[in-house]
């Protein structure tokens, strides 16, 4: 009983593994996939490779599943808004692996102005393009930037720029916005606004982040692709630990390592 116990636990952890649509490594993870569609490539499947740098160095149109969108009353909520993220998993600093916050986007809401939506005027690529009509097929739903002002704040996007050697991977991850969402103090330093530097967004922690700001659902769905500096360097990376930096905010417990004094960032 035991070991059909065990079977039964394997096989789940590899079709667990196998269907998910973010990184083993990455927590919190999920088995939907998000629709990210930049004008020149559709990241499918995840974990694709872009061909260039230039291919992401502007925002990417984000879609979901409808069906993923429906509340407990089979509805979906028109007034429900989202928030997206995208993070740089694979940053290295004095051999500690640590992350980088490239993009986060609150206040998303479905885009109910045509079928398939329309893309943004923030983003890129306005003219027709095949490979968002692509991403958006199969009962894809598209997600834009409310209208409504918001006083929540926001951290523009960042292109992928890694340093020489291995490729990096940018995973984004979908959430629903709780109602009242307010970004705390102690993350205030990661916004787009005065006096803040892209520095700031070194070693993002995500899971204390979502712990401050009382999201306690799984994300909606997720994705991520692989980006490679063109410039030749060590395809080999050292490193003894991993390292986040703990934002001290009230009542939250963070587990793990702190990142290395004195630590900089190569900005990508």
């Amino acid at each position: 009983m035991l070991f059909r116990l065990r079977i039964l636990a394997l096989v789940a952890s590899i079709i667990s593994n196998t269907l998910a649509q973010t990184p083993q490594d990455f927590s919190p993870g999920t088995l939907v996939k998000l629709g990210v569609a930049f004008p020149s490539i559709n990241i499918d499947p995840v974990g694709s490779a872009l061909q260039s740098l230039d291919q992401a160095k502007s925002q990417p149109v984000i879609s979901v599943p409808m069906a993923n969108l429906v509340g407990r009353n089979g509805q979906v909520d028109p007034q429900q808004r989202f928030m997206v993220m995208m993070i740089d998993t694979d940053v290295v600093q004095q051999n500690i692996r640590t992350t980088v916050l490239h993009w986060f986007q609150p206040d998303l809401v479905i885009d109910t102005t045509s079928q398939g939506g329309i893309m943004p005027q923030s983003a890129p690529g306005t003219n027709a393009s095949s490979l968002v009509t692509q991403a958006l097929s199969g009962n894809m739903t598209r997600l834009v930037k409310s209208s409504t002002q918001s006083s929540v704040g926001q951290t523009n996007y960042l292109p992928p720029g890694p340093p020489p050697g291995p490729a990096h991977r940018y995973v984004q991850v979908l959430f629903a916005q709780p109602s009242n969402f307010s970004v705390p103090a102690c993350f205030q330093n990661v916004l787009s606004k005065g006096g803040n530097s892209t520095e700031q967004r070194l070693g993002f922690d995500i899971n204390q982040f979502l712990a401050a700001t009382n999201v306690v659902t799984r994300p909606i769905a997720g994705n991520y692709f692989r980006a490679q500096n063109p410039q030749p360097g060590s395809l080999v990376v050292n490193t003894i630990g991993t390292g986040l930096v703990n934002a001290r905010c009230p009542g939250v417990t963070v587990a793990g390592q702190g990142m290395p004094a004195g630590a900089k960032r190569w900005i990508g």
